[in-house]
């Protein structure tokens, strides 16, 4: 009984997580006076990045996302792993 306990619970977090994963387009649009920011949360889920490197609850809204918070979050992330955009153009006007 046992032995089938550990396979079952395993497969039924997998399965919930890949669920939540699916339940978020896979862009999203934020309007901006420099541009519209196009953002691929898939790409981002994808690449490893955790839920909670952005969200401080798991398939929750973003709390403090702004302008400030995406310049400070976004942009920081992208010059600290050396990958993606970090110049104006790179986000917006997409």
């Amino acid at each position: 009984m046992r032995s089938i306990v550990l396979p079952v619970m395993l497969f039924g977090f997998i399965a919930s997580a890949a669920a939540a994963d699916n339940d978020m387009p896979d862009k999203l649009t934020f309007p901006a006076k420099t541009g519209n920011v196009v953002f691929s949360h898939k790409m981002h889920v994808d690449g490893g990045i955790k839920c909670k490197t952005c969200h401080d609850r798991k398939g929750g809204k973003i709390k403090g996302l702004g302008r400030e918070w995406a310049h400070k979050v976004c942009r920081g992330c992208h010059e600290a792993i050396l990958l993606g955009p970090d110049k104006c153009n790179g986000c917006h006007g997409s």
